[in-house]
């Protein structure tokens, strides 16, 4: 309870008792002039603006020291200091009447006195020669000539915090100040300058977070203050904090974030009232906030072809890898080349060099992408098909994350064994998959990896074993022992489909689809050769891809194919190695 509602409370007490006294023992209340009214007489002189006290609320402790001793209710000094205590409805006030040579600490127990706001002013020299010590006050406002003090620590204040030194080449505090604000009063904004009118912002103060420096400006104000909205479009804001407002005055810092189809920035795009040092057409840009809300947008040019991209990112880098934009050691990125194959619609990416922090790559269109050479701390791949990761070297443990719709495999080309990888796998919603490390089916995927040789995913996608007189073509002796070998494996690899995924992955070109028609059967081995001419115009011209066309002639003209060609037609993958082996026997 604050102190001026103990003294009202008191004083009507007071007045009450007299009153009763003066009915039930009149003698004892009368006055020296017969009036009966000595009690209430005593309560109506005023002091300092407020009501009389009883002898005994003026010795009062206010819950207030300076420099160590109790100030009362009605101290006038203490430690030789002159000072005045006034009670308020809301606050009460301190306030030191002279400049103190020496230190000066002011301590306010909130609990005892409330909140109490300290104010001190002299008209020449310095507030206080010494080290200034304010704890527990609410405002506390210092205004000196040469300076308010020669350090100062100001801890849990909960209201406002102002320090003004009026004369010329007069500095706030000399040395170095420390401010803590209150758990109460929520963050603060500590603005600097040579008064309030040219303020600047200097930093953001947080609850019980001591902001200590060394200031050289005469004016100093610790106080709440209005923030302002930011929004970024195409970029994102970058600070340690994850503000979203900011004060007026505040640099804020953004960022690109390149879009899954960027391919070059522009410039940023901001309002004509937003003032900035920075050029604009830089990926990252500082502004100071106004006073009012900013939308910013970052103008990019975007790639329009059909054919997929990769999205890679790799510390503050980024960039997009399209067939046309493919370059040896993409800017940003010096210890990775990237190629890209369009038949087999790969990307391969070769990193060079021990990458200390994670290298993220992310498909669009669902390409296939190949990483091969040295992994480093970290590497994820998303929005791909399938996924390749040959290990050329490795110096420590890799993270590797990957999320994709086709099969993914991994192999050891380092000579040593074993690798260690921390693996994440992810497939489609609801999609079974089988795993293969080292020859061995496993029930799940394995967390941590120690890779001797291979590990390999293949989603369960349906293929059944094929019926030859359903399949088209011949039903030689290599197929049957084929289908003979795929059911008699079915315990240990998964059936005929682990298997022929397996076999395919080593016979067709690196990150190359299983072709699932004749057509696409035709187009894989035809381009695989070099995209030879056919000795005679192509029998399938009414088709409407004529490169399929010219590939289906061709693998005919080869005996690879039957003549009955029909491009629609679905091919088991049994056929597929099969023709494969015709047409690229192992030498």
């Amino acid at each position: 309870m604050k102190l001026h509602k103990l003294i009202q409370r008191a004083s009507a007490a007071a007045v009450a008792s007299a009153m009763i006294l003066s009915v039930t023992l009149p003698t004892l209340a009368a006055a020296p002039d017969g009036t009966g009214n000595a009690a209430a007489a005593d309560m109506v002189n005023l002091t300092n603006g407020t009501a009389a006290l009883s002898e005994e609320d003026e010795g009062r402790d206010t819950g207030i020291t300076v420099n160590g001793q109790r100030v009362l209710v009605n101290s006038t000094v203490v430690d030789n200091i002159p000072i005045q205590f006034t009670s308020g409805t809301d606050a009460s006030t301190l306030t030191i009447l002279q400049a103190v040579t020496g230190d000066l600490t002011i301590k306010v127990n909130p609990t005892a006195a409330g909140e109490v706001d300290v104010v001190m002013k002299t008209e020449s020299g310095a507030a206080v020669g010494g080290k200034l010590t304010v704890a527990g006050a609410h405002n506390v406002t210092i205004t000196g000539e040469t300076m308010v003090a020669d350090r100062a620590d100001i801890d849990d204040i909960s209201g406002d915090l102002t320090l003004i030194a009026t004369g010329e080449g007069g500095k706030a505090i000399r040395d170095r100040i420390s401010v803590c604000v209150s758990s109460s009063s929520g963050e603060k904004a500590i603005y600097v300058g040579s008064n309030r009118e040219t303020e600047q912002f200097e930093s953001r103060i947080h609850p019980c977070v001591w902001r200590s420096w060394y200031p050289s400006e005469a004016y100093i104000s610790v106080r709440k203050a209005t923030t302002y909205p930011v929004t970024v479009h195409g970029g994102k804001l970058d600070n340690s904090e994850n503000n979203t407002t900011f004060y007026k005055g505040e640099t804020v810092w953004v960022k690109t974030s390149r879009p899954e189809k960027g391919l070059k920035f522009n410039c940023w795009l901001f309002p004509a009232d937003v003032e900035t040092t920075d050029d604009p057409t830089d990926t990252a840009f500082f502004f100071t906030m106004p006073d009012h809300a900013v939308e910013v947008t970052a103008n990019w040019e975007l790639y329009t072809g059909s054919e997929p991209t990769v999205f890679w990112e790799y510390y503050t880098y980024s960039g997009l890898l399209t067939p046309d934009n493919t370059p040896q050691n993409p800017a940003g990125m010096s210890n990775m080349t990237v190629s890209y194959d369009s038949a087999s619609r790969t990307y391969t990416v070769d990193l060079k060099g021990d990458l200390e922090i994670p290298v993220d790559f992310k498909g669009n269109e669902n390409p296939h992408i190949k990483v091969k050479g040295e992994l480093g701390n970290s590497v994820h791949i998303s929005g791909a098909n399938n996924v390749s990761v040959d290990i050329d070297s490795q110096n420590k443990e890799t993270n590797l994350n990957v999320d994709c719709a086709g099969t993914l495999r991994l192999k050891n080309n380092t000579g040593n064994s074993p690798l260690e990888l921390k693996l994440t796998y992810k497939q489609a919603e609801g999609a079974g998959y089988t795993v293969v490390l080292d020859g061995k089916e496993l029930e799940e995927t394995p967390a941590y990896v120690s890779l001797n040789e291979s590990l390999t995913i293949i989603p369960n996608i349906s293929d059944p074993i094929p019926d030859d007189s359903s399949a088209g073509g011949d039903s030689s002796d290599a197929a049957g022992a084929l289908v003979a070998a795929a059911v008699a494996g079915a315990a240990v690899f998964g059936g005929y489909t682990i298997i022929t995924e397996l076999m395919l992955q080593d016979l067709l070109p690196e990150g190359a689809a299983i072709p699932k028609n004749q057509a696409q059967l035709a187009k894989l081995v035809w381009q695989t050769a070099g995209f030879p001419e056919p000795e005679n115009a192509s029998a399938f011209a009414n088709m409407t891809d004529p490169e399929t066309a010219k590939a289906a002639q061709w693998c005919v003209e080869q005996g690879y194919l039957d003549a009955d060609f029909d491009p629609d037609r679905w091919t088991p993958k049994f056929k597929v190695i099969q023709t494969w082996n015709k047409a690229f026997p192992k030498q």
